[in-house]
């Protein structure tokens, strides 16, 4: 079959045109691969970012926290030195039962023992970070198994040290929920 010139370059033609729609096709697939890659990318960088804020967002909450904490040390700390409070000598020859102990169980009242020694620590509501309220169901028990669970980091002598009232006469009365 013989072909003329003008129908070969129709013919080529339209062989060109489907070469540059299959070229295009495939352009257009790797395009959208491109996109889709491009979009995981993104989000991938977005929750990385996220993170990252979290963090910043965390520790500086952290420094707020922790400037604050330091604050009330620093108010307890005045407040103690400018209040007369009997000493741990003094408070040996000031006996309190158990059963006198679980009678102070309130925040305007608040005892506990730790270590032998009772405290009325009532005075230090103020200046502990969330208040006497997070551990007010230890009020009148003996807290020291909780607090070396829960803050063997911390001296807390130092902070409570000014604040006994007498020794614990008799075998401490643990509290019945210590959230261990």
């Amino acid at each position: 079959m013989t072909v003329s010139i003008q129908q070969q370059d129709k013919i080529d033609n339209i062989e060109t045109k489907w070469q540059y729609i299959l070229k295009d096709t495939y352009n257009v697939e790797n395009f959208i691969r491109m996109q889709r890659l491009l979009v995981l990318i993104i989000q991938h960088l977005v929750d990385h970012l996220k993170e990252h804020f979290d963090q910043i967002s965390t520790s500086k909450d952290m420094e707020k926290r922790y400037a604050l904490f330091k604050q009330m040390e620093y108010d307890f700390k005045q407040f103690i030195q400018n209040k007369q409070f009997i000493t741990k000598e003094d408070a040996r020859n000031n006996r309190i039962t158990p059963e006198e102990l679980m009678k102070h169980n309130t925040e305007d009242d608040a005892w506990f023992s730790y270590r032998g020694y009772v405290y009325d620590v009532s005075p230090y509501g103020q200046f502990h970070p969330g208040g006497l309220r997070c551990f007010k169901e230890y009020f009148g028990f003996d807290v020291t198994r909780v607090v070396i669970m829960k803050h063997k980091h911390v001296n807390i002598d130092s902070f409570i040290c000014k604040l006994v009232i007498g020794m614990l006469d008799g075998d401490p009365i643990l509290p019945q929920n210590n959230r261990e």
